[in-house]
């Protein structure tokens, strides 16, 4: 891939197929659309989490209010850490491995 070429030396990149699931936390309902939050997110990591956009095969955007949020169940650490940061985050998680069998 001559995408993964022009990577620095020493550094990495997905270069199978991928799930990016973006989560916008902010404080009170957001009036921003998912796909203007998770556009400029995509953009920035081409090239550097994945080779190309045209890996990721299935994208979840979400929008959360942290306001209207009560608990949530087992957060990895580095997310319990950001909800207490009271103020506004995203969420970034990029996995690979995709069953095109099950819907998602």
């Amino acid at each position: 891939m001559a995408a993964l070429a022009k990577l620095p030396p020493g550094s990495w990149a997905w270069t199978t197929q991928l799930r990016v699931t973006i989560i916008y936390f902010s404080q009170g309902p957001s009036a921003l659309d998912a796909d203007n939050i998770a556009k400029p997110i995509l953009d920035a990591l081409n090239g550097l989490i994945w080779v190309d956009d045209r890996q990721i095969d299935e994208i979840v955007i979400r929008k959360s209010d942290l306001t209207a949020l009560v608990a949530m169940k087992n957060p990895p650490p580095e997310l319990a850490d950001a909800l207490l940061w009271n103020d506004a985050f995203v969420l970034v998680r990029v996995d690979a491995g995709i069953d095109h069998q099950e819907l998602p």
